[in-house]
């Protein structure tokens, strides 16, 4: 099997998603200092990540400026989110300890299509 560049890139962050659910889902976990944590972890791959808590509302300004930045995001939810503006991909970390990932880049990694 051949992986070109940019499925190399989406191949790390699944691989770091699939890490961190160890630590999102650690008993009694405190989810200030784990962001702290895990922002350092992220900006082991993208050097310039922010940390956004928080949901942002769709068509704020503030939602548009995330969408061209790489970031670590604690939504209301509990899910955590990693988006990649390089690739435009986000992985999510569920409660239930799932992994879930845009159509776009299920198709660039495993050669998926959706019919």
């Amino acid at each position: 099997m051949q992986i070109d560049g940019d499925a190399l890139v989406m191949c790390r962050l699944v691989a770091f998603a699939e890490k961190e659910k160890e630590h999102a889902l650690a008993v009694k976990m405190n989810v200030e200092e784990y962001a702290q944590e895990v922002l350092k972890r992220f900006q082991v791959l993208y050097p310039d990540a922010i940390l956004i808590l928080g949901d942002l509302k769709m068509g704020t300004t503030a939602w548009r400026e995330s969408l061209m930045k790489n970031y670590v995001q604690c939504r209301i939810d509990g899910i955590w989110e990693f988006h990649s503006a390089e690739h435009s991909m986000d992985i999510e970390v569920r409660t239930d300890g799932s992994i879930h990932m845009d159509e776009g880049t299920a198709e660039v990694i495993f050669n998926y299509r959706n019919d």
